[in-house]
Parts: structure tokens; sequence; C-alpha cells
């Protein structure tokens, strides 16, 4: 196995709460077509947790699964609006975002949003793509991060095919590569990984707002569950939750070498946690820094 590179901690600085984040992901959809084993939807204990059995069973069909309401979402870019927000938005968490039906025109809607001037993204395994689909999503979304999980063979041949259906939006490949997640013992230096980075801080702590397909709030992208307990934008206001004490207190908690500790979900964190976070100059189009391990799947 082979450990990617990790950015040292002098490279960070601890950066205030913000009275507006600068980074939106929205799962507008809850189940996925694949059953990767290193991923959380896979790994996670709590089967009888309803945020979790809401994404199942996985499913190839577009347009099946639990769905966020259009009116909430909607309403959701609306709040985000009214509070100043100017940047990033991901339609995806832990889903596969092709299988909603409505993803076009849900892009189309806030690429419609002046004010919204960072880039619009998506990750997606591709998986459920056609050359109509393709034709609909390009230069709608500005960057697209496709994980295709197959050989490399295979991999090389359908990125040419990828290629040759987008001219507008940039088509970023992942080669595949998994992570570490929690709960997950597919690495056996899984345990080390979480040591090595136990004393960093949080690389999404201050600028990255994560909406499961249900409303709930979640804390970064590690964060399944919403495991922190940070309420639910069908019973609060974004604003009312971000700038709530709980959330404040939080990010400043994590924002300072050692405060992984206070949470138990976070002392048990194996992500790098600091990436590049100057989300102002969009270093950091959302995605953020994990070790990538090589794992041979197929």
């Amino acid at each position: 196995m082979g450990l990617g590179k990790t950015m040292e901690m002098s490279k960070f600085s601890k950066i205030p709460h913000r009275s507006v984040f600068k980074y939106l992901e929205l799962e507008t959809i809850s189940p996925c077509n694949r059953n990767c084993p290193t991923c959380l939807r896979e790994s996670y204990p709590n089967k009888e947790k309803q945020i979790h059995k809401g994404r199942f069973p996985n499913t190839s069909t577009i347009g099946q699964g639990v769905k966020m309401t259009d009116e909430l979402f909607y309403d959701l870019i609306e709040q985000s609006l009214q509070m100043g927000f100017t940047g990033t938005i991901n339609l995806q968490h832990y889903n596969e975002p092709l299988l909603d039906d409505r993803l076009v025109d849900f892009a189309k809607y806030i690429k419609g949003k002046k004010q919204i001037v960072g880039p619009l993204l998506l990750c997606s395994n591709f998986d459920l793509l056609t050359e109509e689909i393709a034709k609909n999503m390009d230069g709608v979304f500005d960057i697209i991060q496709v994980a295709l999980y197959m050989t490399r063979e295979k991999q090389r041949k359908r990125e040419m095919w990828i290629d040759s259906l987008f001219d507008k939006t940039k088509i970023v490949y992942t080669n595949g590569v998994h992570v570490p997640f929690h709960y997950n013992n597919v690495w056996g230096t899984h345990f080390d990984i979480i040591i090595k980075h136990s004393m960093n801080t949080c690389w999404s702590y201050n600028a990255h707002l994560y909406i499961a397909y249900d409303g709930t709030i979640l804390n970064c992208c590690e964060d399944y569950a919403g495991n922190f307990g940070l309420g639910n934008v069908n019973e609060m206001s974004i604003d009312e939750i971000w700038n709530g004490e709980k959330y404040k207190k939080l990010v400043n908690d994590l924002s300072v070498s050692g405060g992984r500790w206070k949470y138990d979900y976070c002392s048990e964190c194996p992500k790098t946690g600091q990436g590049a976070n100057d989300v102002d100059g969009l270093i950091d189009y959302g995605f953020g820094l994990s070790e990538f391990v090589d794992v041979k799947l197929y």
C-alpha cells in the first residue's frame, strides 16, 4: 500500500467562525448504485438508524429512492442567498447524483443565480452516464469529479469516451482510488492513520455546510448520519443552525490542534483534516485532502 503525501500542520492557521459558509453540499437523493466495501454506506454500524435505512436499497434506476423535496431544495438555495452566500455548491454526498432525474434542472436553477460566483460541482461514478445525459450536463456543471471503479485499462477507454462527450465542463478523474472511512478495516494501517492525524485541525470546520437528503445537517464529508446533532433544516433555518451556539462551539473546538479529542466521532477520524482551506481564493474546491490508498478491489 502506498500513502499519499499529507500537508504539514505549520501551513494551517486558525480561521474564526464565518457568518456564512463558502461551500454548500446538498444530497438531493438518497441511494447509490454501488456497494463499495470502503464506503460508510457499507461500514456504518447502526443499520436501524433512519437516515441510513433511507439510503437503501441500492438501485440503478434513475428517479428511484428517497428524494429531498423540490420545495426544500429551492428554499435552501434561497436561504443561502439571503445569508450572503456566493460560493461553491456540490450536488452530492453519500449518493450517486445521476440517480436524481431533477439533477440538471436543479443545476440550471443554481447557475441562474448571479450572486453565486463559485463553481458548481458534482462527484459521480458515471456508471449511469449516457450521451443524452452528458449533453444535458455539459456546460451546466463547472467541474465534475469522476471515480471510475474498474481496472486501469478499462478506465482509460471510458475516460476517452467521457472526454468526447464534454466540451465545456471540466472533468477530473480520481482513477477510482479509495480512501479510509470510519468503521472500515480494509486497511491494516487504519488505526495508524487515525493516530497520525489525531492532532490535526478539521479542514471543513469553518466554511463547509453539508445537508443530507432528509434535511439533516452534517458536519463534514465523514459525517454520514448526523453524528453531532446539529439540527435539521425542516425544523430550523440554515442561519439558525450555522450561526447557532452549538455549531460555533464545534467550529472553535475543531479549529485548534487536539480539538478532535473532544468528540468521540472526531477522535476516530482517519482523514487528514487539513486541506487547502483558502476557500476565498477557491484553492479548495470543496473536495479537501485525504490519504489516498491503493487498494486492489477490481
